[in-house]
């Protein structure tokens, strides 16, 4: 159970970054570089989430909803798993 709690803490941390590499975001690097660095801060975080959002075509937008739906069912498939089991 905490290993599952640990592990969707860092997908989630890291999520901007993977967000901007799945979407070939143009400065994918910087997105994650402020993302590793001031993601901790919060503002730091939100900065890098809106850059990513603020810069995509609205196919990508489309994408990043599926994208999100799917993880967050995967999310709560696992930790009913485990929880229940």
């Amino acid at each position: 159970m905490l290993v599952v709690d640990i592990l969707c803490a860092i997908y989630f941390y890291v999520f901007p970054s993977l967000l901007a590499v799945h979407e070939s975001h143009p400065h994918a690097r910087a997105v994650a570089l402020v993302n590793l660095l001031l993601g901790w801060t919060i503002v730091g975080w939100l900065v890098s989430l809106f850059w990513v959002l603020s810069s995509a075509p609205k196919e990508a937008l489309v994408r990043q909803r599926r994208f999100l739906a799917e993880a967050r069912g995967k999310y709560l498939h696992v930790r009913r798993r485990y929880h229940h089991g």
